[in-house]
């Protein structure tokens, strides 16, 4: 799958922002992971998607062996996973050790795509008729 189509899966747009690029360094701090090569620190990542959509410019997790052929495909810059699946990971990813895989992935998440904010008050189109004693609140 091309990362446009990724994009347009990974998260959806309509309801979050992706917020700018992160270290693997940052997402180690953030998740208590240990980013297996130090020098790979400052590579950065742009978003998350599991293993089978996943591109160079994302994160994504292992955690659970029935998935192990995607591993082995996958694409991924860069991967949580235990320190008894990294000898698994694709060479070409990045790897984050850590004991809770998808805890992790879902922590990187959080921080690289936020919720839209959604304004306050009512949202009635206004071209939108309304019947008499129709009321709309909060």
């Amino acid at each position: 799958m091309a990362a446009s189509e990724v994009e347009d899966i990974m998260p959806d747009a309509r309801f979050f922002d992706t917020s700018a690029p992160v270290s693997l360094r940052e997402l180690a701090e953030l998740t208590g992971a240990r980013l297996a090569d130090a020098t790979a620190g400052d590579q950065l990542v742009s978003g998350v998607a599991p293993l089978a959509l996943a591109g160079a410019g994302d994160v994504s997790f292992f955690a659970d062996k029935r998935y192990a052929s995607e591993l082995a495909a996958s694409q991924t810059g860069a991967i949580f996973v235990t320190e008894a699946a990294a000898a698994q990971a694709p060479a070409s990813a990045q790897q984050l050790v850590t004991g809770q895989p998808q805890a992790a992935y879902a922590a990187a998440a959080a921080r690289l795509h936020r919720p839209k904010a959604i304004p306050a008050g009512p949202f009635v189109d206004p071209s939108a008729r309304l019947e008499e004693e129709v009321s709309i609140g909060p």
